[in-house]
């Protein structure tokens, strides 16, 4: 999975971007395969929220409770690092595991297809 050897398991994903706004990423490994990614938005605009900007799992792993550990892995990064809040907008093909990921989490509103989880 993520690994958190060499610190946190988040690092810069596009360079280019971070420059506009601070990014973070991380490549997600299952049996030693790439299985997915991850890339947060750190500056998103509503203080010391963040934006979980993208999350993919290959369609060979999905299924697996991959995308919801590495959610549970993107929770508990932000509050060891002070965030406030997760942002994403969940794409209607998703739509499914995020419902099922948010039933019994406290603290989160829905607008459209976006979710705001106060952590």
């Amino acid at each position: 999975m993520l690994s958190r050897d060499q610190g946190s398991p988040f690092r810069d994903a596009w360079t280019g971007m971070g420059s506009l706004m601070p990014v973070e990423g991380a490549l997600i490994i299952a049996d030693e395969q790439d299985a997915g990614f991850v890339v947060l938005h750190l500056g998103w605009g509503m203080g010391d929220g963040m934006e979980l900007y993208k999350l993919y799992i290959a369609p060979s792993f999905r299924g697996r409770g991959i995308g919801r550990q590495v959610v549970d892995m993107v929770a508990e990064w932000a509050r060891d690092n002070r965030r406030t809040s997760i942002m994403l907008e969940a794409d209607p093909r998703s739509w499914g595991f995020w419902t099922a990921y948010f039933h019994d989490v406290s603290g989160v509103e829905l607008a459209g297809l976006n979710f705001v989880w106060t952590l």
